[in-house]
């Protein structure tokens, strides 16, 4: 039975505004935001019934995979999310080795786990918890266990075993998530950390692309999550909220697919490009000078590098105070992000006017010649960025016609 009569999952108030948004392939759902703390979440809920024929039956990864009216072909299954497996992975693994006993919740399949264990300077043990019956049934992840943390209270053998627990796209699927937060807090040792990873739902890309903006609301999802009411959450379950920070695993080439042609990439597993050396970081990157905060309209690291890439996109003629602007952006990065093993970073100037399109490089002073020259042969080639700077131009004025 479907409950008609709204109530906020987080903070239990009873007035909502809609968005004018609606879930994806769910007709009389809408997705609001509760009037008192903000939270973003569908109305009316998936009955329980529902939700268990969704958890059980998989429909949403058939989907992914291509399947939705057979049974779930595993070994597709696998090869489809192997890049994003990979990739999470070398996300998380630094965080991860620092760590001895590591649990994975919603570990699904155990992709994630069976990665890490192909690492041979793996340092920790990691076990998992899953509750599906298919995917414990094919569960490729090592130790596993079998428990409703909603429904079951933490057995005595795992209290306090955990200092590091990582959860994967789960909190946006449940109805209780203040409860299930509060639940889990035994199973960490003393000084323990937890690490959730949901979809933002404000996103640069959401901000772009209508298309995208739609795409987004997904029927499985309860709640639609952004920094703010994350980090709320968290709170309210009683944690100490160490940071609350935004990673965009989508390449730049499906960021502009989105915007010429309002859909994804299709034939690049999770639309994701592996072969591409430049992967976005975040919007609006905040870099702190004396009492000053500044932003980077968008930043990237370059793995053939090894350099983070910042990207200034300015609308008019080029003007010479922008290599300054930038330059001093370099410094502020290689002084508060820049990484050991990494090289300096380098500034990307995309001026685009009514009459022409100017593309301009920043490169640290301290870059040797030889450096400089690896430099110039590995960015992106001017004439590709003028051409793709002219082609979003094209789209900002379709857009604003519209």
């Amino acid at each position: 039975m479907i409950n008609n009569i709204f109530c906020c999952i987080v903070c239990r108030n009873g007035n909502y505004e809609k968005t004018g948004k609606h879930p994806r392939d769910r007709i009389g759902s809408d997705i609001v935001i509760c009037k008192k703390c903000g939270h973003i979440q569908m109305f009316p809920l998936l009955s329980e019934e529902e939700f268990e024929e969704e958890y059980a039956t998989d429909k949403t990864v058939r989907a992914v995979v291509g399947d939705e009216t057979q049974g779930t072909d595993f070994d597709k299954m696998r090869v489809k999310f192997s890049e994003w497996t990979k990739q999470h992975v070398d996300l998380y693994w630094e965080k991860l080795q620092k760590h001895k006993h590591v649990l994975e919740l919603a570990s699904g399949y155990g992709f994630f786990a069976e990665e890490l264990n192909k690492r041979k300077d793996k340092k920790f043990e990691i076990e998992g918890v899953e509750i599906g019956d298919f995917r414990l049934k094919n569960y490729v992840g090592g130790g596993v266990h079998n428990i409703n943390f909603l429904k079951e209270d933490v057995p005595d053998d795992m209290k306090g075993k955990y200092d590091f627990i990582i959860c994967m796209h789960l909190l946006e699927h449940l109805t209780e998530p203040v409860s299930y937060l509060q639940k889990i807090k035994p199973l960490l040792a003393e000084g323990g950390e937890v690490l959730f990873e949901v979809p933002n739902t404000y996103c640069f890309l959401a901000g772009l692309s209508p298309e995208y903006s739609d795409f987004i609301y997904l029927y499985e999802h309860v709640s639609y999550y952004h920094k703010d009411t994350l980090k709320m959450v968290f709170e309210m379950a009683g944690y100490n909220v160490k940071n609350v920070y935004t990673k965009e695993i989508y390449s730049i080439e499906n960021h502009i697919r989105w915007l010429r042609e309002g859909k994804p990439f299709t034939k690049y597993n999770q639309m994701y490009l592996p072969d591409s050396r430049i992967e976005f970081i975040n919007e609006e990157y905040k870099v702190e000078v004396g009492n000053r905060d500044f932003f980077v309209d968008l930043l990237f690291f370059h793995r053939g590098l090894c350099c983070l890439v910042a990207f200034e996109l300015k609308i008019g003629q080029f003007e010479p105070e922008y290599v300054s602007k930038m330059d001093f952006y370099l410094e502020a990065l290689d002084r508060q992000c820049r990484k050991e093993n990494e090289n300096p970073s380098v500034g990307v100037i995309l001026c685009a006017s009514k009459d022409d399109e100017v593309v301009e490089y920043s490169l640290s002073r301290t870059l040797s010649p030889t450096m400089v020259s690896d430099y110039t042969l590995q960015l992106p080639d001017k004439k590709i960025l003028r051409k793709k700077l002219r082609e979003l131009s094209e789209i900002a004025e379709i857009r604003m016609d519209d």
